[in-house]
């Protein structure tokens, strides 16, 4: 995946992230119990599209460069094991 196109899914997850923050400025006591769930849905569904989105990423959990765990990073954790 490009540069490019990295940053392009990095801005859409800011995006759906910063949805999150419309649900929790909500006044929550106008809410039936109900009404909180549909919220609380709404939230867990951005969640786990973000979650998705970062996995498709496929960049390195530590360093941040491509690969789930890139080979220099392997190697730092070998040597602490």
């Amino acid at each position: 995946m490009t540069k490019n196109k990295k940053a392009t899914k990095v801005n859409k997850i800011q995006k759906k992230l910063s949805g999150i923050w419309s649900y929790t400025e909500l006044e929550m006591d106008d809410f039936s119990t109900v009404g909180l769930k549909k919220h609380l849905e709404a939230i867990s569904e951005i969640v786990n599209d973000v979650l998705f989105e970062l996995e498709e990423l496929k960049i390195c959990h530590i360093c941040g460069t491509d690969g789930y765990i890139c080979e220099p990073c392997l190697k730092d954790m070998k040597k602490n094991i």
